[in-house]
């Protein structure tokens, strides 16, 4: 691991366990590179500013060293790259506190409402990188563009909350991401963005607790590697909760902005069934669900997640929950399907005691079929049989989302 002595601003080699550091990290113009350093030309750049105001803010705090990804990371060797990427969640956990540098803030305090509303504005809390930021320490200091300090995630975290949607025992370290749902967690990044469009799914790697090569240019594709190294090690069935505007879908999300809206979908685990899990191939996911018919060649299949109508009904097989619902068209191959949109819809709430009786009228059970990957559909408009056939029964609810 490469610091800065937060006394020289000089750089230096660690192997095995590191000293005790402060630890920092937002893009800039003209950012001070390990190459500059090298050359000894980082103090003629603006980012150099950055770089000495945190080492001299990590000296003060009695810190020796501080880690700032601009120049601790030599971004010309892909291997460190690599291997710095997938280190970077654990980086920011072992670090003593974090300085989060908001440079387009300029308010002294979080006293007022509306200095608050400013804050909350930061581009600090749109870009990808800076989640991890906030959430891997345990102790993260925000300072404003003159470096005067605003508070700590500690004691911000209600207004945290409010600003990123991240849950305040996720901000305390009482729980960890690994224990929030798959869709909790991408929608915490829904809205952030990234220079690079890999990054969307690199900056997520610590969240999720996996790990995979960087493969810069190959664009949305890394997001789809980044859900499938996920699938490998969950069974978790938020994952293809997810909603998008595109005709054309494939089984996985294209990008975390997918998710927003579904921060409280929570998963249900059958008491009394094994369909739960799931495999990724080459040609897309390996599961097993409960499929009704709904229109000619068209299903609805009911996954293991959604959201409990009475905190007493939770972890009820169907009923109890709203179930979240996505629809399947059966390719030439008998137990092949494809993920469309129907109507302009392609997830769907629907009451746990109505999807029973739909299961149970056509007499029905979890079949083991395969999602393909990619599916080159145009989106479906047809009159739902099933939701004819069961007027009589109750009224299909659903629920849409932001």
């Amino acid at each position: 691991m490469r610091l800065l002595n937060t006394r020289t601003v000089q750089l230096e080699e660690f192997y095995g366990k590191p000293p005790k550091y402060a630890i920092s990290h937002r893009w800039e113009t003209d950012e001070a590179s390990y190459k500059d350093f090298e050359l000894g030309r980082e103090r003629t750049l603006q980012g150099y500013y950055k770089i000495s105001a945190c080492c001299r803010l990590a000296y003060s705090r009695r810190l020796e060293y501080a880690w700032v990804d601009t120049c601790c990371i030599d971004k010309r060797s892909s291997a460190e790259l690599t291997e710095s990427i997938n280190s970077m969640y654990q980086w920011y956990q072992e670090a003593e506190e974090c300085c989060a540098f908001l440079n387009d803030v300029h308010v002294e305090d979080l006293d007022s409402q509306q200095n608050q509303i400013t804050f909350g504005k930061s581009a600090w809390f749109t870009r990808g990188w800076t989640l991890q930021e906030l959430i891997a320490p345990s102790r993260v200091l925000f300072y404003n563009s003159r470096w005067v300090y605003l508070g700590s995630k500690e004691y911000q975290c209600k207004l945290l909350k409010k600003v990123t949607g991240i849950g305040i025992a996720v901000l305390q370290k009482k729980i960890t991401p690994s224990e929030c749902t798959i869709s909790q967690r991408m929608a915490w990044a829904a809205y952030r963005t990234t220079s690079r469009l890999e990054a969307r799914a690199y900056s997520l790697l610590g969240i999720f607790g996996v790990n995979m090569p960087m493969l810069y240019g190959e664009g949305d594709k890394a997001f789809r590697r980044l859900q499938g190294e996920i699938i490998k090690q969950s069974d978790d069935h938020t994952i293809l909760a997810w909603r998008d505007q595109q005709s054309a879908k494939s089984v996985l999300a294209p990008s975390p902005s997918c998710s927003r809206g579904l921060d409280d979908m929570e998963r249900i685990i059958p008491t009394n069934d094994t369909t739960q899990g799931y495999t990724f191939v080459d040609a897309g996911l390996s599961i097993q669900l409960v499929l009704v018919p709904w229109s000619m060649n068209t299903y609805i299949a009911s996954l293991h997640c959604g959201y409990p109508k009475l905190q007493d009904c939770r972890r009820a097989s169907f009923r109890g929950y709203e179930r979240a619902c996505i629809f399947l068209q059966q390719t030439e191959h008998e137990h092949q399907f494809t993920r469309v949109s129907i109507d302009g819809e392609d997830l769907k709430i629907i009451d746990g005691d109505i999807f029973a009786r739909m299961r149970d009228k056509f007499e029905v059970q979890a079949r083991h079929v395969l999602v393909r990957q990619s599916n080159d559909l145009n989106p479906i408009s047809a009159l739902p049989t099933a939701q004819l056939k069961l007027r009589s029964v109750a009224k299909l609810r659903s629920r849409s989302f932001v």
